[in-house]
């Protein structure tokens, strides 16, 4: 059983009671009904407008395998004049076309015929504060000094059609276990790293949920303190010993 509600969906399975919310991805926490579409994708009005998410990635954040999914939302950049009211219920024609009551009027979306933003994005990592030692080596790797506090890298995602739609995630390879949750963030930093091998990856989405080729990366090498190399350690046991 699923309920919407003004703090989100509840749903209930097995005498468990899930709760999503806008910090899984819900457009807000005020929704005001659902219904599911027949390409799998679940359709919600709410007190920001109307959106729908894909059910394959609901399902994998009730199920906790993913923190948060991607949405696409409908708003006055999509046509829209004004927002659901209150009292959207969604009313589904034969043709399977969705009825929507806003504060300009019906809107009416045809789920199969859906213009779809299909171009693929590209990432790319507009700047950083690292400071080098040197030039990259042969394997384009930086190497940064050891007394490097504090790493940043401002990013993007170029897809021009809803820009304000894109999504972005990124990655630290050899730090972050995981990919980061999709979200609009265009900058992250990273202080008192170890030394070693690091890879910041970016990859985005764009307006419709189309992920990009490929990622955008710069790797860099963390140089150690002499006092944190393997050397000198093994120097210190031996003079102990």
């Amino acid at each position: 059983m699923w309920v919407a509600s003004n703090s989100g969906i509840f749903i209930l399975r097995e005498k468990e009671i899930y709760t999503v919310s806008s910090r899984q991805g819900l457009l807000a926490d005020s929704i005001f009904e659902m219904t599911a579409d027949s390409k799998g994708r679940l359709w919600m009005t709410s007190t920001l407008g109307v959106f729908y998410v894909h059910q394959r990635d609901f399902e994998e954040v009730v199920q906790g395998r993913k923190e948060r999914f991607p949405i696409v939302a409908f708003d006055k950049n999509s046509g829209f004049k004004e927002n659901p009211t209150a009292t959207a219920w969604m009313a589904v024609s034969a043709e399977g076309e969705l009825w929507i009551p806003t504060h300009g009027g019906v809107a009416v979306i045809d789920p199969d015929n859906i213009p779809i933003n299909e171009i693929l994005p590209k990432t790319i990592i507009l700047s950083s504060n690292i400071k080098t030692v040197g030039s990259k080596n042969s394997e384009g790797v930086l190497s940064i000094p050891p007394e490097t506090n504090r790493v940043s890298f401002y990013f993007a995602v170029l897809s021009f059609v809803s820009p304000e739609k894109n999504l972005l995630q990124f990655k630290l390879d050899g730090f972050d276990k995981d990919w980061s949750s999709p979200s609009n963030r265009r900058e992250v930093s990273y202080t008192n790293l170890p030394p070693g091998s690091y890879s910041f990856k970016v990859k985005g989405m764009n307006n419709d949920g189309i992920s990009s080729s490929g990622e955008a990366v710069l790797r860099f090498y963390r140089v150690p303190y002499y006092y944190e190399t393997s050397w000198f350690r093994l120097l210190v046991i031996i003079s102990i010993c």
